[in-house]
């Protein structure tokens, strides 16, 4: 709304597209034990080679060194379900996964943006923080040091790295006809597709003649989850000098003990909370020549360069998001014309409700209704800022409340866009 107060439209105008984005994490064991029960044990046979093609499955989405290291953690199937009750947990530990929907205008059936993110620590950042933590203990047992947190303080902050894939459009059409409930349905709708995919029975062989040894059901997964390579995202507690500047130019000051604020204002009165450290991040390649080289996905056959900078408090995210016309790099085809990031706040909480794993038994594979999928979905969102809980959905609003906020806004951003281009070409 600070935009059209100050009458800036969109991208040429200045200002920004009025967008959200709902992030919903999925557990990573579940996740893991739907691509097959990777981790799980086997024994002999034809089991052993399945074990193999369910690990190059999940190192589709995550590296090798945590993969093996979910495996390392197996003890074995002991509650007879055919998985190992510890399968995949060092991965929970080490490893994320998080579903992305960006949409316009506080309508989450408009998503313009869907992706899946897989994090994880690299392999070398896992050994360092085990080689600190054995420092730390053997300091501890030998009395030379009494205060581990004095040790694991000097210890160099955690990198931590991020995959983006793009989802098949079986499976995004069933996301979308449930956008409204997303946080609630889709991690089971997303187990139930994978589980379709791959647990329902074993390829032991190279059916589809391709004389690799491997089956059309291990192949599945890159269809799936297509990744966007050199799209690596890298995610550090130290701002980058010159790529994360808009956190001196545009929050001088912190407001209250997560968020900041773009309005220049004297240093809050003693007592002063603490300001939990903030993350950023970087889009790892290809920064020094424009940007990523991306196919469009709005214009199919053009192609852009990408670049991405991302600044996350605990109650906001800034995304320093903006495409360049490969052909002529001055041309910015979206993002903020002023360098000025995407800044979201917190609308929400996610409450844990349960965890549900889905019966593939009793399901029915023509059956991607929002009501199949909710069984009992892990999570609800509990609104944190009523102010802008109505950008949720229909169930957080009325239908008069949306249209004057709307209205206050200027209306959808889609429309500012055509009036923009119609006023140019006058």
């Amino acid at each position: 709304m600070k935009d059209r107060q100050n009458e800036l439209l969109p991208r040429e105008g200045g200002g920004h597209e009025h967008f959200h984005v709902t992030l919903l994490p999925i557990d990573v064991d579940r996740l893991l034990h739907s691509l097959g029960g990777s981790g799980s044990s086997s024994s002999g046979g034809s089991g052993d080679n399945n074990n193999h093609n369910d690990s190059s499955r999940a190192r589709h989405l995550f590296p090798t060194g945590v993969v093996e290291r979910s495996e390392i953690c197996d003890d074995g199937d002991d509650d007879d379900d055919g998985a190992s009750v510890n399968a995949g947990i060092n991965a929970g530990i080490n490893a994320g996964a998080v579903l992305a929907a960006y949409y316009f205008d506080g309508m989450p059936q408009r998503i313009f943006r869907l992706r899946m993110y897989t994090l994880y620590c690299p392999e070398d950042e896992i050994e360092n923080e085990i080689e600190n933590e054995n420092a730390i203990e053997n300091e501890n047992e030998r009395g030379q040091n009494n205060d581990a947190s004095t040790s694991s303080s000097s210890s160099k902050p955690p990198i931590i790295q991020m995959k983006l894939f793009t989802l098949d459009k079986s499976l995004e059409g069933k996301l979308r006809a449930c956008s409204e409930s997303a946080v609630e349905d889709w991690e089971n709708i997303l187990q139930d597709h994978l589980l379709q995919n791959f647990n329902d029975s074993h390829d032991d062989g190279d059916d589809d003649g391709d004389g690799d040894g491997v089956g059309d059901a291990q192949q599945n997964i890159q269809d799936i989850f297509q990744e966007m390579h050199r799209c690596d995202i890298q995610w550090t507690f130290e701002p980058d000098e010159i790529r994360h500047a808009y956190v001196k130019d545009y929050s001088p000051h912190q407001t209250d003990e997560s968020s900041p604020s773009t309005r220049p204002s004297p240093p809050p009165p003693p007592p002063v909370l603490p300001v939990p450290t903030p993350v950023h991040a970087i889009m790892m390649h290809d920064h020094d020549i424009g940007g990523v080289l991306l196919e469009s996905q709005m214009m199919p056959g053009t192609y852009i360069r990408v670049q991405d900078e991302l600044s996350l408090w605990e109650n906001e995210l800034w995304i320093n998001d903006r495409g360049h016309d490969a052909e002529d790099i001055e041309r910015l085809v979206y993002g903020n014309w002023g360098g000025v990031p995407y800044q979201m706040k917190r609308v929400s909480t996610l409450v844990v409700e349960s965890s549900v794993v889905l019966d593939m038994d009793s399901a029915d594979d023509n059956d991607a209704s929002c009501e199949a999928a909710s069984t009992g979905g892990r999570y609800r969102r509990k609104g944190v800022d009523k102010s802008i809980e109505w950008t949720m959905g229909k169930a957080w609003r009325t239908e008069e409340e949306y249209e004057e906020k709307m209205a206050a806004i200027g209306g959808t951003s889609t429309k500012m866009n055509r009036d923009r281009k119609s006023t140019s070409s006058d």
